[in-house]
Protein backbone atom coordinates (compact mmCIF):
# COMPACT_ATOMS: atom_id res chain seq x y z
CA UNK A 1 0.00 0.00 0.00
CA UNK A 2 2.83 2.05 0.76
CA UNK A 3 4.84 1.63 -2.42
CA UNK A 4 1.43 2.51 -4.31
CA UNK A 5 0.57 5.58 -2.66
CA UNK A 6 4.70 6.74 -3.36
CA UNK A 7 4.64 5.46 -6.56
CA UNK A 8 0.92 7.63 -7.21
CA UNK A 9 2.67 10.44 -5.62
CA UNK A 10 5.76 10.23 -8.07
CA UNK A 11 3.33 10.35 -10.94
CA UNK A 12 1.40 13.23 -10.00
CA UNK A 13 5.00 14.93 -9.59
CA UNK A 14 6.01 14.20 -13.06
CA UNK A 15 2.93 15.27 -14.26
CA UNK A 16 2.81 18.94 -12.92
CA UNK A 17 6.51 19.00 -14.42
CA UNK A 18 5.19 18.25 -18.04
CA UNK A 19 3.26 20.90 -17.73
CA UNK A 20 5.71 23.45 -17.21
CA UNK A 21 7.43 24.87 -20.14
CA UNK A 22 10.77 24.40 -21.28
CA UNK A 23 12.17 27.77 -22.56
CA UNK A 24 15.38 29.07 -24.60
CA UNK A 25 14.02 32.74 -24.53
CA UNK A 26 16.09 35.45 -23.19
CA UNK A 27 14.93 38.87 -22.25
CA UNK A 28 16.11 42.00 -23.63
CA UNK A 29 14.37 45.26 -25.40
CA UNK A 30 13.11 45.82 -28.75
CA UNK A 31 16.02 48.87 -29.01
CA UNK A 32 18.40 45.50 -28.64
CA UNK A 33 16.95 43.73 -31.42
CA UNK A 34 17.49 46.62 -33.06
CA UNK A 35 20.47 47.62 -32.95
CA UNK A 36 21.41 43.73 -32.94
CA UNK A 37 19.43 44.04 -36.12
CA UNK A 38 21.96 46.26 -38.05
CA UNK A 39 24.87 44.75 -36.78
CA UNK A 40 24.12 41.52 -38.53
CA UNK A 41 24.14 43.87 -41.55
CA UNK A 42 27.27 44.63 -40.65
CA UNK A 43 30.03 43.95 -43.63
CA UNK A 44 33.73 43.37 -43.56
CA UNK A 45 34.33 45.59 -45.99
CA UNK A 46 32.63 48.86 -44.05
CA UNK A 47 29.79 49.04 -45.72
CA UNK A 48 26.04 47.62 -45.06
CA UNK A 49 23.99 45.09 -46.96
CA UNK A 50 20.21 44.82 -47.03
CA UNK A 51 19.71 41.53 -45.24
CA UNK A 52 21.82 40.27 -42.16
CA UNK A 53 24.52 37.92 -43.33
CA UNK A 54 24.00 38.92 -46.76
CA UNK A 55 28.06 39.89 -47.27
CA UNK A 56 27.33 42.21 -49.89
CA UNK A 57 27.34 45.83 -49.24
CA UNK A 58 25.18 48.76 -51.44
CA UNK A 59 25.16 52.02 -50.69
CA UNK A 60 21.37 52.61 -50.15
CA UNK A 61 21.55 50.43 -47.54
CA UNK A 62 24.66 51.80 -45.73
CA UNK A 63 22.91 55.32 -45.93
CA UNK A 64 19.74 53.56 -44.40
CA UNK A 65 21.85 51.85 -41.61
CA UNK A 66 23.73 55.33 -40.79
CA UNK A 67 20.58 57.19 -40.27
CA UNK A 68 18.91 54.72 -38.00
CA UNK A 69 22.10 54.34 -35.73
CA UNK A 70 22.32 58.03 -35.44
CA UNK A 71 18.64 58.11 -34.63
CA UNK A 72 19.48 55.47 -32.03
CA UNK A 73 22.57 56.98 -30.83
CA UNK A 74 23.84 53.91 -31.85
CA UNK A 75 26.88 54.84 -34.77
CA UNK A 76 29.73 54.94 -32.17
CA UNK A 77 29.94 51.13 -31.70
CA UNK A 78 31.26 51.22 -35.13
CA UNK A 79 34.06 52.73 -36.95
CA UNK A 80 33.04 56.10 -38.89
CA UNK A 81 36.83 55.83 -40.78
CA UNK A 82 36.22 51.89 -42.13
CA UNK A 83 32.52 53.12 -43.39
CA UNK A 84 33.62 56.69 -45.02
CA UNK A 85 36.50 54.45 -46.63
CA UNK A 86 34.43 51.66 -48.22
CA UNK A 87 32.40 54.47 -48.95
CA UNK A 88 35.26 56.37 -50.77
CA UNK A 89 36.55 53.58 -52.46
CA UNK A 90 33.79 52.72 -54.68
CA UNK A 91 33.31 56.19 -56.20
CA UNK A 92 33.93 56.04 -60.19
CA UNK A 93 36.44 57.89 -62.36
CA UNK A 94 33.72 60.02 -63.53
CA UNK A 95 32.62 61.07 -60.13
CA UNK A 96 29.45 59.69 -59.85
CA UNK A 97 28.74 56.28 -57.04
CA UNK A 98 27.48 53.39 -57.76
CA UNK A 99 25.26 51.33 -55.65
CA UNK A 100 27.15 48.33 -55.59
CA UNK A 101 31.12 48.59 -56.34
CA UNK A 102 32.00 48.73 -59.44
CA UNK A 103 28.53 49.30 -61.01
CA UNK A 104 27.56 52.16 -63.13
CA UNK A 105 26.84 55.62 -61.39
CA UNK A 106 23.46 56.92 -60.51
CA UNK A 107 22.37 60.11 -59.08
CA UNK A 108 20.83 58.28 -56.52
CA UNK A 109 23.60 56.73 -55.21
CA UNK A 110 25.99 59.66 -55.28
CA UNK A 111 23.31 61.30 -52.98
CA UNK A 112 23.07 58.27 -50.77
CA UNK A 113 27.11 58.42 -50.71
CA UNK A 114 27.60 61.99 -49.98
CA UNK A 115 25.10 62.29 -47.34
CA UNK A 116 26.23 59.11 -45.30
CA UNK A 117 29.69 60.66 -45.64
CA UNK A 118 28.17 63.82 -44.18
CA UNK A 119 26.34 62.40 -41.32
CA UNK A 120 29.85 60.36 -40.56
CA UNK A 121 31.91 63.76 -40.19
CA UNK A 122 33.58 63.42 -43.53
CA UNK A 123 34.13 65.57 -46.67
CA UNK A 124 33.62 64.05 -50.55
CA UNK A 125 36.48 64.20 -52.68
CA UNK A 126 35.66 65.99 -56.00
CA UNK A 127 34.32 65.50 -59.21
CA UNK A 128 31.14 65.39 -58.12
CA UNK A 129 29.35 68.15 -59.06
CA UNK A 130 30.75 67.94 -62.66
CA UNK A 131 29.21 64.57 -62.97
CA UNK A 132 25.40 65.38 -61.83
CA UNK A 133 25.68 68.67 -64.20
CA UNK A 134 25.67 65.44 -67.05
CA UNK A 135 22.29 64.59 -65.40
CA UNK A 136 20.75 67.79 -65.77
CA UNK A 137 18.08 68.10 -68.65
CA UNK A 138 17.34 70.95 -71.06
CA UNK A 139 13.44 70.60 -69.04
CA UNK A 140 15.58 71.37 -66.25
CA UNK A 141 15.25 68.07 -64.38
CA UNK A 142 17.53 65.28 -63.36
CA UNK A 143 17.87 61.87 -64.70
CA UNK A 144 19.58 58.89 -62.77
CA UNK A 145 22.10 58.36 -65.34
CA UNK A 146 23.25 60.62 -68.05
CA UNK A 147 21.10 61.21 -71.58
CA UNK A 148 17.78 59.63 -69.54
CA UNK A 149 14.68 61.49 -69.21
CA UNK A 150 14.30 63.29 -65.93
CA UNK A 151 12.54 61.93 -62.89
CA UNK A 152 11.22 63.61 -59.60
CA UNK A 153 12.78 61.04 -57.55
CA UNK A 154 16.32 62.02 -59.27
CA UNK A 155 15.92 65.57 -59.27
CA UNK A 156 15.69 65.86 -55.63
CA UNK A 157 18.20 63.30 -55.11
CA UNK A 158 20.34 65.47 -57.55
CA UNK A 159 19.38 68.95 -56.01
CA UNK A 160 19.68 67.79 -52.30
CA UNK A 161 23.04 66.50 -53.17
CA UNK A 162 23.94 70.18 -54.78
CA UNK A 163 23.08 71.62 -51.71
CA UNK A 164 25.12 69.69 -49.60
CA UNK A 165 28.35 70.38 -51.68
CA UNK A 166 27.40 74.17 -51.20
CA UNK A 167 26.46 74.31 -54.94
CA UNK A 168 23.49 77.39 -55.70
CA UNK A 169 20.24 75.60 -56.96
CA UNK A 170 18.78 78.68 -58.16
CA UNK A 171 20.95 78.31 -61.52
CA UNK A 172 19.17 74.89 -62.40
CA UNK A 173 15.45 76.30 -62.55
CA UNK A 174 14.47 72.61 -61.65
CA UNK A 175 11.58 73.86 -59.42
CA UNK A 176 9.42 75.20 -62.74
CA UNK A 177 9.97 71.43 -64.41
CA UNK A 178 8.55 70.30 -60.48
CA UNK A 179 5.15 72.69 -60.50
CA UNK A 180 4.40 71.21 -63.65
CA UNK A 181 4.48 67.83 -62.82
CA UNK A 182 1.65 68.35 -60.34
CA UNK A 183 -2.24 67.07 -61.68
CA UNK A 184 -4.34 70.06 -61.44
CA UNK A 185 -6.42 69.02 -64.64
CA UNK A 186 -8.10 65.55 -64.26
CA UNK A 187 -9.91 64.46 -61.54
CA UNK A 188 -8.25 61.06 -61.25
CA UNK A 189 -5.17 61.47 -58.82
CA UNK A 190 -6.15 65.32 -58.65
CA UNK A 191 -3.18 67.10 -57.01
CA UNK A 192 -0.98 63.85 -57.04
CA UNK A 193 2.62 64.53 -58.64
CA UNK A 194 3.86 62.36 -61.38
CA UNK A 195 7.06 61.95 -63.98
CA UNK A 196 6.68 61.54 -67.91
CA UNK A 197 5.18 58.32 -67.10
CA UNK A 198 2.06 59.06 -65.55
CA UNK A 199 2.49 57.27 -62.45
CA UNK A 200 1.36 58.34 -59.12
CA UNK A 201 2.58 57.12 -56.25
CA UNK A 202 2.92 58.20 -52.29
CA UNK A 203 6.78 58.12 -52.71
CA UNK A 204 6.91 60.69 -55.79
CA UNK A 205 4.90 63.14 -54.49
CA UNK A 206 7.06 63.16 -51.07
CA UNK A 207 10.04 63.97 -53.04
CA UNK A 208 8.31 66.41 -55.32
CA UNK A 209 7.43 68.02 -52.31
CA UNK A 210 11.00 67.56 -50.71
CA UNK A 211 12.52 68.98 -54.07
CA UNK A 212 10.49 72.25 -53.79
CA UNK A 213 10.71 73.04 -50.23
CA UNK A 214 14.37 72.47 -50.86
CA UNK A 215 14.18 75.38 -53.65
CA UNK A 216 11.91 77.30 -51.74
CA UNK A 217 9.53 76.93 -54.12
CA UNK A 218 6.38 74.27 -52.14
CA UNK A 219 3.69 77.65 -51.51
CA UNK A 220 4.05 77.83 -55.66
CA UNK A 221 1.73 74.82 -55.90
CA UNK A 222 -1.38 73.39 -54.68
CA UNK A 223 -1.17 72.23 -51.19
CA UNK A 224 -4.72 71.67 -50.46
CA UNK A 225 -5.18 69.24 -53.40
CA UNK A 226 -2.24 67.47 -52.57
CA UNK A 227 -3.32 66.99 -49.05
CA UNK A 228 -6.36 65.97 -49.80
CA UNK A 229 -5.02 63.32 -52.52
CA UNK A 230 -2.18 62.20 -49.65
CA UNK A 231 -4.60 61.94 -47.07
CA UNK A 232 -7.28 59.66 -49.47
CA UNK A 233 -4.08 57.01 -49.40
CA UNK A 234 -4.71 56.09 -45.72
CA UNK A 235 -6.74 53.43 -44.42
CA UNK A 236 -9.81 54.57 -42.78
CA UNK A 237 -11.33 51.60 -41.78
CA UNK A 238 -12.08 50.88 -38.63
CA UNK A 239 -12.94 46.84 -38.96
CA UNK A 240 -9.80 46.65 -40.88
CA UNK A 241 -7.48 45.85 -37.92
CA UNK A 242 -4.13 45.05 -39.29
CA UNK A 243 -4.43 48.21 -41.97
CA UNK A 244 -6.41 50.83 -39.95
CA UNK A 245 -4.30 54.07 -39.90
CA UNK A 246 -1.93 52.70 -42.52
CA UNK A 247 -1.25 53.95 -46.11
CA UNK A 248 -1.33 52.06 -49.63
CA UNK A 249 0.88 54.21 -52.70
CA UNK A 250 -2.76 55.37 -53.65
CA UNK A 251 -5.63 56.13 -53.06
CA UNK A 252 -6.80 52.60 -55.14
CA UNK A 253 -3.70 50.15 -54.51
CA UNK A 254 -4.13 48.29 -51.54
CA UNK A 255 -0.40 47.80 -50.87
CA UNK A 256 0.31 49.43 -47.60
CA UNK A 257 3.43 49.70 -46.43
CA UNK A 258 6.28 51.34 -43.93
CA UNK A 259 7.48 53.26 -46.78
CA UNK A 260 3.79 54.66 -47.73
CA UNK A 261 3.20 55.59 -44.28
CA UNK A 262 6.88 57.10 -44.69
CA UNK A 263 6.38 59.33 -47.57
CA UNK A 264 3.00 60.17 -46.18
CA UNK A 265 4.33 61.40 -42.49
CA UNK A 266 7.24 63.56 -44.36
CA UNK A 267 5.08 64.74 -47.05
CA UNK A 268 2.47 65.86 -44.64
CA UNK A 269 5.35 67.58 -42.14
CA UNK A 270 6.39 69.72 -45.17
CA UNK A 271 2.62 70.70 -46.06
CA UNK A 272 2.49 71.75 -41.91
CA UNK A 273 -0.57 69.75 -42.18
CA UNK A 274 -1.23 67.32 -38.91
CA UNK A 275 -1.17 63.57 -39.41
CA UNK A 276 -5.04 62.15 -39.39
CA UNK A 277 -5.14 58.99 -37.07
CA UNK A 278 -2.04 59.70 -35.79
CA UNK A 279 -1.69 57.20 -33.28
CA UNK A 280 -2.94 54.54 -35.03
CA UNK A 281 -0.36 55.30 -37.58
CA UNK A 282 2.34 54.72 -34.88
CA UNK A 283 1.12 51.49 -33.80
CA UNK A 284 0.66 49.75 -37.35
CA UNK A 285 4.29 50.66 -37.72
CA UNK A 286 5.35 49.18 -34.46
CA UNK A 287 3.60 46.27 -35.17
CA UNK A 288 5.85 45.49 -38.48
CA UNK A 289 8.67 45.07 -36.17
CA UNK A 290 9.59 41.60 -36.50
CA UNK A 291 10.71 40.43 -32.68
CA UNK A 292 12.60 36.79 -34.63
CA UNK A 293 16.05 39.39 -35.71
CA UNK A 294 14.74 42.67 -34.56
CA UNK A 295 14.46 44.45 -37.73
CA UNK A 296 10.89 45.74 -39.38
CA UNK A 297 8.86 44.11 -42.04
CA UNK A 298 7.46 46.01 -45.20
CA UNK A 299 3.96 45.34 -43.91
CA UNK A 300 2.56 43.52 -40.54
CA UNK A 301 1.77 40.42 -42.52
CA UNK A 302 5.52 40.57 -44.06
CA UNK A 303 8.16 37.36 -43.92
CA UNK A 304 11.64 39.05 -43.99
CA UNK A 305 13.00 42.00 -42.42
CA UNK A 306 15.33 44.71 -43.95
CA UNK A 307 17.43 47.41 -43.69
CA UNK A 308 15.26 49.68 -46.01
CA UNK A 309 11.95 48.52 -44.49
CA UNK A 310 13.63 49.20 -40.57
CA UNK A 311 15.09 52.44 -42.17
CA UNK A 312 11.50 54.13 -43.13
CA UNK A 313 9.81 52.67 -40.11
CA UNK A 314 12.23 54.11 -37.64
CA UNK A 315 12.41 57.94 -39.29
CA UNK A 316 8.32 57.34 -39.38
CA UNK A 317 8.20 56.48 -35.69
CA UNK A 318 10.85 59.55 -35.05
CA UNK A 319 8.71 61.45 -36.62
CA UNK A 320 5.56 60.94 -34.92
CA UNK A 321 7.23 60.48 -31.28
CA UNK A 322 6.50 56.80 -31.65
CA UNK A 323 9.90 55.45 -30.38
CA UNK A 324 9.76 54.74 -27.02
CA UNK A 325 8.33 51.55 -27.69
CA UNK A 326 12.01 50.48 -27.93
CA UNK A 327 12.54 50.42 -24.79
CA UNK A 328 10.28 47.74 -24.10
CA UNK A 329 11.22 44.52 -22.48
CA UNK A 330 10.81 41.42 -25.05
CA UNK A 331 11.38 37.87 -24.93
CA UNK A 332 13.44 36.20 -27.50
CA UNK A 333 13.80 32.73 -28.59
CA UNK A 334 11.20 30.00 -28.24
CA UNK A 335 8.84 28.77 -25.61
CA UNK A 336 8.37 24.82 -26.10
CA UNK A 337 6.86 21.91 -24.16
CA UNK A 338 9.85 18.86 -25.17
CA UNK A 339 8.89 15.34 -24.72
CA UNK A 340 10.40 15.14 -21.15
CA UNK A 341 6.84 13.73 -20.44
CA UNK A 342 7.39 10.69 -22.76
CA UNK A 343 11.26 9.82 -21.76
CA UNK A 344 10.46 9.71 -17.97
CA UNK A 345 7.48 7.45 -18.16
CA UNK A 346 9.39 5.42 -20.95
CA UNK A 347 11.63 5.14 -18.06
CA UNK A 348 9.45 4.38 -15.40
CA UNK A 349 7.67 1.92 -17.43
CA UNK A 350 11.20 0.03 -17.75
CA UNK A 351 11.91 0.64 -14.14
CA UNK A 352 8.73 -1.13 -12.93
CA UNK A 353 8.84 -3.70 -15.45
CA UNK A 354 12.26 -4.65 -14.35
CA UNK A 355 11.03 -4.53 -10.82
CA UNK A 356 8.07 -6.57 -11.78
CA UNK A 357 9.82 -9.08 -13.45
CA UNK A 358 12.49 -9.46 -10.61
CA UNK A 359 9.84 -9.97 -8.03
CA UNK A 360 7.90 -12.43 -10.28
CA UNK A 361 10.36 -14.88 -11.50
CA UNK A 362 13.46 -14.35 -8.93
Amino acid sequence: MKNRKLLFSLILIIFAISLTPLSSTTTTTRGDLLTNFIVNCHTKEGGFSLYPDNNLPDMQSTYYAIVILKTLGKLSIFDRTKIATWINSTQNIDGGFPNIENDSSTVESTYYAVKSLKLLGFEPKNNITAWLNQCWNSDYGFSNFPNESSSILSSYFALETLNLLNINLGQYNTSQWLIMRQNNQSEDNYGAFSSENGTYNLLTMYFALEALNLTGSINQINKTSAYNWIVSCQNTNSFEIDKYGSFSSSPKTLDFSVINCYSATYSLDILNDAMPLKLNVISWVQNCQNLLDGGFKTNTNGQSSSISSTYFAIETLRNLEGLGFLSLATSTGQVFYLSIWWIILFILIGIFAAYYIKKKFY
